[in-house]
């Protein structure tokens, strides 16, 4: 195999930048199959001399600004859209400042890359070519399980796309491969459509074939039944491929299918979640492990429903082909072995696995349990990066710079590996223990999360109670479910300042703050509403909207222009957003420049913003009855009342998705008993604060993953040398109860 990737940015104007461009040249000339990786090129629009142009990565997509001619940038993209192989070798291009981190960095998103090497080692571009060849030599050829080879794959990928056609089901066993509950339910929920059902059988048995088109009934006239091989042709005019295993028997066709570029429906358990570990590049349905697995039907219809009413070409289908051939090729260059650890030699090795280089909040918990797990001592601790690389390693060097040296591309075998971040891992990673870290707004979960959220994880860990309801109804025992509050950081009360622009932009009156963006279930409607009621009632007060970055990419439930129109209002307070990203110690600036947290949500699964108010020393009017009822003891918090309501969302549930509505009324008058008693409120807080951050620490957070490790059930023991460390005290059911003074009890009513 004769693949190679290139990692660097091409749309410079320096050295590094120009021998890049040559040496795409080259290597395209000598014959080799070049794939482009762009890092995140700095994003420029049109100027003089400049034009914008748009590209993309196939996961993210900016425009950079460049002056080259458009031949060369055709070329560029051009190389941009190839694949190749995730183990190929990676070849970076950086300048000499920049290069130590640009090697980690393009490895970090590459890790089964066989090898990565700086341009900048050979003198010559024959040079570097000879680097590449012997690296493909070095490393030999993997033979995978469950992989094809480029050759058998070129005419699946070479399929044009199609905007209307039939639905396709291949089947080497008609049980296995569930023929009978695609025949079910095209007969009961797609007969309509207006389209027919293809039935390869490669070797069918006569008896079954006909007990199919009999449980069809009617719609037996729009079925085919095809006694051959599977091929391309039999997908030419296909829309779909829908394919509900309940063992995968035979992991070709799924492959193929993905190949293919068509929508794929299809189960995901233990069998199938190795074929489909890139995001998103199948309409998946759930279900459950019994003798086989059992497909969820309800999951099923849902998936079914996702293909259909897909763009065409299907997007979920350029995903597949993407994912085919960098990650489902036979024969390529075998990714190195694991490195031999010399860190901590005889502690339990921890992974936590997360998006780590994005702003987001998963990335927050991530690193700060990181850190606190390293103060602590008691195990070896690496971090393993998901997704696509938002940032560099500079960045993380800036956030938490004792993790820098921990971030690994390919940790081996752990003892307890910790899954985060959106979609969930579906595929065991290797390990002795593996843990799914949840987090979750709307009570029941999405059936597709089953089973391996649900039963094949060997635990979970939930943020709050109401997430560990949501998993007890899914079906998970509550004996492997660990709740784990969220934590505190120092940086957020010690030493804060209170920011200079909120404090000039306040003068001398009383600031409430939101966190959260135009988004339904941050409930900034009833924020609105409340906040000019009060207004109304007499109290002169300013607003600040701090803007969470991660949720202006949120699809759906966003309230468009309501803070827009919320500035214009007549009668509005004074409002300051801001919208920028903001460092721990900036943050915690912000909170101690206001006065009041009002956030009167209707779907969190824990709810940061109250507990970083709360142990800043800030009254915090909230929903009661969700996430936060545990930060709500103390006579500084002020219950909203509620009342549970359902909810519509896309997608198969295991019951019905619900969401807590927050009465504007309470809303208004909580906000104005606060702004009543502003200094009292104030004063109680502050010595409220100190009991808070002892209950929701971050320590306490990593004392409960340390207990995963070393749980008796394993092979593993406590070091002999942390013999006379004090056992950390496991957090309490109930945090201490706060000082009171009202006597006032949470409201909370349900409805329906």
């Amino acid at each position: 195999m004769n693949h190679v990737r290139i990692y660097g940015d091409p749309f410079g104007e320096g050295r590094d930048a120009h021998t890049l461009r040559g040496a795409l040249r080259y290597l395209q000339e000598y014959g080799l199959h070049v794939s482009l990786s762009l890092p995140i090129a700095p994003p420029g629009g049109a100027s003089r001399g400049r034009r914008a142009v748009a590209v993309t990565d196939g996961r993210r997509a900016w425009d950079v600004a460049t002056s080259l001619e458009e031949v060369e940038v055709d070329r560029i993209l051009q190389a941009a859209r190839t694949d190749a192989a995730a183990t190929a070798p990676l070849v970076v291009f950086a300048r000499a400042a920049e290069r130590a981190d640009a090697l980690r960095d393009a490895s970090l998103e590459w890790p089964q890359a066989c090898a990565v090497v700086s341009a900048a080692d050979a003198d010559t571009l024959a040079d570097l070519v000879n680097r590449v060849r012997a690296e493909l030599r070095w490393a030999g050829l993997e033979r995978q399980p469950h992989g094809c080879s480029e050759r058998q794959l070129r005419p699946w990928l070479d399929l044009p796309g199609v905007e209307r056609g039939c639905f396709v089901h291949v089947a080497t066993d008609t049980f296995a491969c569930g023929t009978d509950l695609v025949v079910d339910m095209f007969a009961a929920r797609f007969i309509d459509q207006g389209t027919r059902l293809r039935l390869v059988l490669p070797d069918p048995n006569r008896a079954d074939v006909e007990d199919l088109l009999a449980r069809a009934g009617e719609a037996a006239a729009l079925i085919d039944v095809v006694v051959a091989p599977f091929s391309p042709e039999h997908l030419v005019d296909a829309v779909a491929v829908v394919q509900p295993y309940r063992r995968c028997l035979d992991p070709e066709a799924l492959v193929l299918a993905l190949a293919s570029g068509r929508a794929v429906v299809t189960s995901r358990f233990r069998d199938t979640a190795r074929v489909l570990a890139g995001d998103e590049v199948a309409f998946v349905c759930g279900g459950r492990n019994e003798r086989c697995f059992v497909p969820d039907e309800e999951g099923l219809y849902v998936a079914w429903l996702g293909a259909i009413g897909e763009a065409r070409p299907s997007p979920t289908g350029v995903r597949a082909r993407r994912h085919v051939t960098t990650a489902l090729l036979d024969r390529r260059p075998a990714p190195p072995p694991p490195p031999v650890s010399a860190l901590s030699e005889g502690r339990p090795k921890v992974v936590l696995e997360a998006p780590v280089f994005e702003t987001s909040a998963t990335a927050e918990a991530t690193i700060s349990t990181a850190r606190a797990l390293l103060a602590r001592g008691d195990v070896e601790l690496l971090l393993t990066p998901r997704g696509p690389l938002r940032h560099g390693l500079e960045w993380l060097r800036t956030r938490a710079p004792e993790l820098a040296s921990r971030v690994s591309r390919n940790p081996g075998h752990a003892d307890l590996w910790v899954s985060s971040g959106w979609p969930m891992r579906a595929d065991r990673p290797d390990c002795r223990r593996w843990v799914v870290r949840i987090d979750w707004d709307y009570g029941a979960l999405p059936r597709e999360l089953a089973p391996h959220v649900t039963e094949e994880a060997d635990h979970v860990i939930v943020h709050s109670e109401l997430v560990q309801q949501a998993l007890v109804g899914a079906g998970r025992s509550p004996r492997t479910i660990s709740t784990v509050p969220h934590g505190v950081d120092d940086a957020l009360w010690r030493g804060a300042v209170p920011d200079a622009d909120v404090t000039a932009f306040k003068a001398a009156k009383p600031a409430v703050l939101f966190c959260g963006g135009g988004v339904l279930r941050k409930g900034v409607d009833v924020f609105v509403k409340a906040t000019m009621a009060a207004r109304a009632r007499g109290h002169d007060f300013v607003v600040v909207i701090k803007e969470m970055d991660a949720e202006r990419d949120y699809g759906g439930g966003h309230l468009g222009g309501v803070l827009d129109r919320y500035e214009a209002a007549v009668g509005a307070p004074p409002v300051l957003r801001i919208d920028r990203h903001l460092s721990r110690r900036e943050l915690a600036g912000v909170y101690s420049a206001c006065d009041v947290l009002m956030q009167p949500y209707r779907g969190e699964g824990f709810c940061m913003p109250v507990l970083e108010a709360r142990a800043c020393g800030l009254p915090v009017v909230a929903t009661a009855g969700g996430a936060t009822e545990r930060l709500m003891s103390g006579a500084a918090a002020f219950p909203i009342v509620s009342a549970q309501r359902r909810v519509a969302l896309p997608g198969a549930f295991t019951g019905e998705p619900r969401v807590l509505e927050p009465d504007t009324d309470s809303a208004a008058d909580q906000l104005v008993q606060v702004l009543t008693q502003l200094d009292l409120a104030r004063a109680v807080a502050a010595r409220e604060a100190a009991s808070v951050r002892a209950a929701f620490s971050w320590d306490n957070a990593a004392a409960a993953i340390c207990a995963l490790v070393f749980e008796a059930d394993g092979d593993i023991s406590r070091p002999s040398e942390d013999a006379d460390r004090d056992v950390p005290v496991p957090l309490p059911a109930t945090p201490p109860r706060l000082t009171t003074g009202s006597g006032r009890r949470h409201l909370h009513r349900v409805v329906g």
